[in-house]
């Protein structure tokens, strides 16, 4: 698999609910993995982190030439995984979200991404959540909204959020205070990342469609080369 220093990969990776308990998967290679898959008690949620770690490997490994238990990896001190620096001769960046029945991965050259999915379903209390980290400006858009889309409003804006907290490495709290996040994004179509200040934008954004009943949205790092964003099915490769 050829990646490009203007690519954007993102891999749709189906993970099948309940199905999934019937699944079997072979130990994971590293103690951090290991010790994080003890953490999950609930038998579909271990499940579902053994088949997206594995899915991580296996598609580095792909970039990598590498075999899945090979790639070598190190998780930040949030939690977010990277590969070793210099153990490989790409510098590869990436991503990984889950939600419901799907995951995406988000793989690029060199480049910081983060990308976000939630399943579309009801929030209580949807302009008390916004207030808490955007700014007045998103919460009056919001607030004229009403119902369902109100609810797919907050969701767009709460993926935006996470992708770009996920791509600086940060915890929900970290970084900026009440982002201005745009309500009106056209779907995998990068525009600049609002900036709370007049700097030149070091983000771009997309908001994403990755399956019926799912929002999402990726933050990469800017540059001045034109990204080529490519959906891919993971089941369409056999591993």
């Amino acid at each position: 698999m050829n990646l490009g220093k203007n690519d954007l990969h993102i891999w749709h990776i189906p993970l099948g609910g309940e199905s999934l308990l019937q699944q079997s998967f072979p130990p994971l290679p590293s103690e951090a993995e290991i010790t994080q898959a003890a953490k999950f008690t609930h038998p579909l949620l271990h499940q579902c982190y053994l088949k997206t770690r594995w899915a991580m490997r296996k598609i580095l490994g792909l970039y990598l030439s590498e075999a899945p238990e090979k790639v070598q990896l190190r998780y930040a001190e949030l939690g977010k995984p990277e590969l070793i620096p210099g153990a490989h001769s790409l510098d590869i960046r990436f991503n990984l979200t889950h939600s419901g029945n799907g995951a995406l991965f988000a793989v690029t050259l060199g480049t910081e991404v983060g990308i976000d999915m939630e399943k579309i379903g009801h929030k209580p209390r949807p302009l008390r959540l916004a207030s808490r980290y955007f700014t007045k400006d998103v919460v009056q858009q919001l607030d004229n909204l009403n119902g369902q889309d109100q609810q797919l409003g907050l969701l767009k804006l709460w993926t935006q959020y996470e992708a770009y907290k996920k791509a600086q490495g940060l915890g929900l709290r970290g970084g900026d205070d009440l982002l201005p996040l745009n309500l009106h994004l056209t779907a995998d179509k990068f525009q600049p990342f609002p900036s709370p200040s007049d700097q030149v934008p070091a983000w771009l954004v997309a908001q994403l469609q990755p399956a019926p009943g799912y929002v999402g949205a990726i933050v990469i790092e800017a540059n001045d080369d034109r990204c080529q964003m490519s959906h891919i099915d993971y089941e369409a490769y056999s591993f």
